[in-house]
């Protein structure tokens, strides 16, 4: 019978081992966290993670976050209608931590600019005008 307490108390004492282990590891790994922010400025323009469902407008300042971004390398693009689009590509978001991305957007698109006008007739007339 002793025998067999001995055995038993050793089984205790190993899970007892495994189970303290286990949760030392867990309190580390729930520490690293798994989204994080990215924010930054770019005046009046909508911002992208590409890849993502992450898309946002910026505030009145140009402002503009992401919460909860999950760990992991992206690609981001910033664009306003008559401005060229910018992206700044691998940026690495970690766990818990936030990450600056500003942009700036320059020049207009060089694209024609089209207008339509009415003739007395009811009729649509397309004028294209050609950049100078």
């Amino acid at each position: 019978m002793t025998e067999d307490r001995r055995i038993a108390f050793g089984r205790l004492a190993r899970v007892l081992l495994a189970v303290a282990v286990l949760a030392l590891g867990a309190s580390e790994l729930t520490a690293q966290g798994v989204g994080g922010k990215v924010q930054g400025t770019v005046a009046n323009a909508q911002v992208f993670v590409l890849g993502t469902a992450f898309a946002a407008l910026t505030n009145e300042d140009g402002f503009y976050f992401f919460n909860n971004v999950p760990a992991g390398t992206y690609d981001m693009r910033a664009q306003f209608i008559g401005y060229q689009p910018a992206e700044v590509r691998a940026l690495r978001v970690l766990g818990d931590q936030t990450l600056t991305v500003n942009f700036g957007l320059s020049g207009a698109v060089g694209q024609s600019a089209c207008s339509r006008a009415w003739s007395s007739r009811a009729r649509a007339v397309t004028r294209i005008a050609r950049p100078v």
